[in-house]
């Protein structure tokens, strides 16, 4: 895999991260029904700290918007967008 974690993981945790933002602004459990985009545009390779930030876009009323924005934080002290 080339020292870089793979797609699917990084997939996971955003999706974790949306659920979260999400049933804290529900105060309920919440589902997931569609993720409409996912553009990978930057590896994240070993060593590399993965910060995730979700926010709630929109509120409908029954449903709701999640962003996630994946940042991948260097040894270097280079912060990349990965996602």
């Amino acid at each position: 895999h080339y020292g870089a974690t793979f797609g699917g993981v990084i997939l996971q945790w955003a999706h974790e991260v949306a659920e979260v933002a999400a049933a804290r602004h529900a105060r309920c459990p919440v589902v997931t029904v569609s993720i409409d985009d996912v553009y990978f545009l930057a590896p994240s390779h070993v060593g590399t700290r993965v910060v995730l930030k979700a926010s709630v876009n929109r509120v409908f009323n029954r449903s709701m918007e999640v962003g996630v924005r994946v940042e991948g934080h260097r040894l270097n002290g280079e912060i990349v967008l990965i996602n």
